[in-house]
C-alpha cells in the first residue's frame, strides 16, 4: 500500500524525521522499480538522494509533489484495469465508519486476518482516517503489533481525527 506514501513522507518531515522519510523514499523506489514504473522509481531515487544530502524542505516538498502526482496516476491506471479484490464488501457513504469498526473488532480480537482484511479494505479507510494515521496503523499491522494498531485506531477515534 504505497498510495499514502507522499503523506507519510510529509508527516515524517513534519516530525523532523528525515531518516524515516528517506527510508520511505527508498521503499517506494524499490516497489516502483519492481513493477516497471521507472519514472516513479527515478523520482523516488532523486528524493532519497535529496533527503540524504539534506536539501532544503522546499526542494524536498517539490519532489514529493511530483511523486504524489505520478503515484496517483499510476494507482488510478492500475485500479482501472484490476477488478475489486474478492472479499471487499465495504462500499457506500458509510464504508469508512464500517471499515473502522470492523478493523477495530479484528484488532481487539488479535485476529491474524487483520492484515489481509486491511489490504482488501484500506481504500474504505483512506477517506475516513487521515492518511498519516492510516499509514501508522498499516505499519503496526504489518509488524504484527496488533495491540499498537488498535491503540492507534482508538487514539484516532478519541481525537476525532476521522475525515
Amino acid at each position: 500500500l504505497q498510495e499514502n506514501m507522499s503523506d507519510a513522507m510529509r508527516a515524517a518531515l513534519d516530525a523532523d524525521d528525515r531518516e524515516t522519510a528517506q527510508r520511505q523514499a527508498h521503499t517506494l523506489k524499490g516497489v516502483a522499480g519492481s513493477i516497471g514504473a521507472n519514472a516513479l522509481a527515478d523520482e523516488a531515487g532523486a528524493l532519497e538522494k535529496a533527503l540524504a544530502e539534506s536539501l532544503p524542505r522546499a526542494d524536498v516538498d517539490e519532489r514529493i509533489g511530483v511523486i504524489d502526482v505520478q503515484l496517483r496516476e499510476l494507482i488510478a491506471a492500475v485500479l482501472a484495469k484490476v477488478p475489486a479484490p474478492p472479499g471487499s464488501t465495504l462500499v457506500g457513504a458509510d464504508a469508512g465508519a464500517a471499515a473502522a469498526a470492523e478493523l477495530e473488532r479484528l484488532l481487539d480480537e488479535s485476529n491474524p486476518e487483520a492484515m489481509a482484511w486491511l489490504d482488501r479494505n484500506a481504500s474504505a479507510l483512506l477517506g475516513f482516517l487521515p492518511a498519516a494515521r492510516l499509514t501508522e496503523i498499516e505499519a503496526a499491522v504489518r509488524a504484527c503489533d496488533l495491540d499498537d494498531a488498535l491503540r492507534l485506531l482508538r487514539e484516532a477515534r478519541a481525537k476525532e481525527e476521522f475525515a
